[in-house]
């Protein structure tokens, strides 16, 4: 199985699985240790997977560089609390957006709701999917405070298998 990824995580998961990169692991069935390989990607660097084009966008998750993802006109940034200045641009013209809303309170790591709405008020995607919410976030009060025909979180929770209305999560296009 690939992983896509920098050097800098192919060197941790190496240190945390190990036991997967010993060279006894080659001799072990399939289904005890996982079998890998890496392929290295970099920031604004496209590769292909399974014939779609990917384009890795630097983010950062506090002072941690990591990356998002663009696929056509869909952006994928969770775990991402800033958005370099380069960066900007390699998402403009998104059709969809899935970005992270952790909580209503700053966080080191994590946009909150309202540095959330400020990225999609800045890239102006068709549509924006919030992910990565906390508990914290209550449906029906939370969508009170959101600005009128903007974007609303989605709210599925592991216990609650109905999806949400159809059209609660886009963004209008009479901007």
């Amino acid at each position: 199985m690939p992983i896509f990824c920098e050097a800098e995580t192919e060197e941790a998961i190496r240190k945390i699985f190990h036991y997967a990169f010993h060279e006894r692991a080659a001799g072990i069935p399939t289904g005890g240790i996982p079998k890998v390989h890496f392929e290295r990607i970099g920031p604004g660097v496209a590769f292909d997977v399974l014939g779609q084009t990917v384009l890795p966008i630097r983010l950062e998750h506090g002072r941690l560089p990591i990356l998002g993802f663009r696929v056509g006109d869909l952006a994928y940034c969770t775990d991402v609390s800033r958005i370099p200045e380069a960066s900007w641009p390699l998402l403009e013209g998104l059709d969809t957006l899935i970005l992270d809303a952790l909580r209503h309170e700053p966080h080191p790591t994590h946009f909150n709701l309202e540095e959330a709405l400020a990225v999609i008020e800045r890239l102006r995607p068709r549509r924006a999917l919030l992910t990565h919410l906390s508990h914290g976030f209550d449906h029906a009060p939370t969508e009170a405070t959101l600005p009128p025909a903007s974007v609303w979180p989605t709210m599925v929770s592991p216990w609650n298998f109905e999806p949400p209305p159809r059209g609660i999560v886009q963004m209008t296009d009479d901007r």
